[in-house]
């Protein structure tokens, strides 16, 4: 028989989702807070609800990739 189920993220799976989750959350809410009360000036420029919301999405999962990457390199190692 084998090892048993194996995550295909590897060990760096578990921790990666949970800081993504953790980082994410704050940010999202005070995005989609932020884009709700904030109206843009005519004639200005300024980032768009959708625009706080997608940034905020995407710096929740780049730390949870680089969080993940990290552990599953350092558990190669042992």
């Amino acid at each position: 028989m084998g090892d048993g189920y194996k995550p295909a993220g590897g060990p760096g799976f578990k921790p990666g989702c949970a800081t993504a989750a953790v980082i994410g959350a704050p940010l999202v809410f005070f995005a989609t807070g932020g884009a709700a009360l904030g109206h843009c000036v005519p004639d200005s420029t300024c980032i768009p609800g959708w625009g706080l919301i997608a940034g905020a999405i995407l710096i929740a999962a780049l730390c949870g990739l680089a969080v993940g990457a990290a552990v599953n390199r350092l558990r190669r190692r042992d």
